[in-house]
């Protein structure tokens, strides 16, 4: 099949600045998450740590389908 009946389909809007902070912010977040982590590993065991982060992720996804 030759490659000259494939179209390019052009991007959508370039991203505001909104979303980019969104993104930088998500992104600082996970890297942040990581640092805890390790910071806390001495004093809260990795289980307990795992079911506190899951506890507060619940609880921002109940608000958000509220």
């Amino acid at each position: 099949m030759p490659s000259d009946n494939l179209k390019v389909v052009p991007a959508g809007r370039p991203l505001n600045t909104t979303a980019i902070a969104l993104m930088v912010m998500l992104c600082l977040s996970w890297g942040f998450n990581q640092i805890t982590v390790k910071l806390a590993l001495p004093d809260i065991p990795p289980l307990t740590q795992a079911a506190i982060r899951s506890a507060g992720g619940l609880m921002i996804i109940l608000m958000v389908a509220w």
